[in-house]
């Protein structure tokens, strides 16, 4: 859902919910990822600005504006020529960054940040970042004649936009759902998610999954090894493994009175367990070892 904007300054104090997609109950204090579908969108359009704070402690993480404007310039020789600007920005704030590079076009240098793919990891130590605004789109009219329109960002459509940002003076990674419209006219912010651990080092684009806390009657789940062991479940029950950037892990699957998953081709770490059954979810971290 699309909400105009309106107004000249807002902020956006974070809420956390579930993916409901993939884990489908409410968000606990331990999860690795925390998702906000923002509904509605966030829209800005031109000279507005708005605040992001990203997991809602009262900091402003981000910011996203539109500069626009139209008049008219005399030439030394009395010519008269209007012109009209408009240019997309974000800015990291409070010692975070944005993920990308300097870049130049049409003799224009800029900050440029990535557009990652669904998938891409956000994080580790060989990404450059940058801490001054990026300019996402250019569109510049002379005497009613388009003279540049671009920009890395120009009538991208649900792009992902990648953040490193502070918690209490610790590093977290996040992204960003964008889509900035041709001629940089409008920002669009829809959805976003962030990593709650300080030890994670990164957060894989688009991914929505969080881990759910568990209550007494939950399955009993733990770890011996590199084999997950689960009790109280139906043979019938769906079972998924990931780590804890979100990938899929392959396992072996013995049922019995109690079903175990054998895991071969991994790391040793923490990973997710999850269980879907009776129309429950249930997640679980776990430390596997002996891979």
């Amino acid at each position: 859902m699309k909400q105009p904007s309106g107004i000249n300054e807002r902020r956006l104090s974070a809420y956390s919910t579930a993916a409901a997609a993939l884990i489908g109950i409410p968000l606990q204090a331990d999860a690795f990822i925390v998702y906000q579908d923002i509904d509605p969108d966030l829209v800005v359009l031109s000279n507005d600005t708005l605040f992001l704070d990203i997991d809602g402690d009262g900091i402003d993480d981000i910011q996203f504006w539109i500069e626009s404007q139209a008049g008219v310039i005399t030439s030394a020789s009395g010519g008269v020529f209007s012109y009209t600007y408009r240019f997309a920005y974000a800015s990291a704030l409070n010692a975070n960054r944005i993920f990308g590079m300097p870049a130049t076009s049409e003799g224009f240098s800029f900050n440029s940040a990535y557009n990652f793919t669904s998938g891409d990891l956000i994080g580790g130590s060989t990404l450059p970042l940058f801490a001054n605004k990026a300019r996402l789109s250019s569109h510049v009219v002379l005497n009613s004649i388009p003279f540049y329109s671009g920009g890395p960002w120009n009538g991208v459509d649900n792009g992902l936009m990648g953040v490193r940002f502070n918690i209490d003076g610790n590093q977290h990674f996040a992204w960003i759902r964008l889509s900035v419209a041709a001629t940089g006219s409008s920002m669009t912010i829809s959805e976003l998610a962030w990593d709650n651990q300080t030890d994670v080092g990164g957060i894989t684009a688009g991914l929505t999954a969080s881990i759910a806390g568990i209550d007494g009657s939950a399955p009993n789940i733990w770890g011996v090894g590199n084999t997950v062991i689960i009790e109280d479940i139906s043979p019938s029950a769906i079972v998924q493994l990931f780590n804890i950037q979100g990938q899929a892990i392959p396992f072996e699957r013995q049922d019995g009175a109690r079903i175990q998953l054998q895991v071969a081709a991994a790391e040793p770490g923490n990973y997710i367990v999850r269980i879907q059954e009776d129309g429950a979810v249930y997640t679980k971290q776990l430390f596997l070892t002996s891979m």
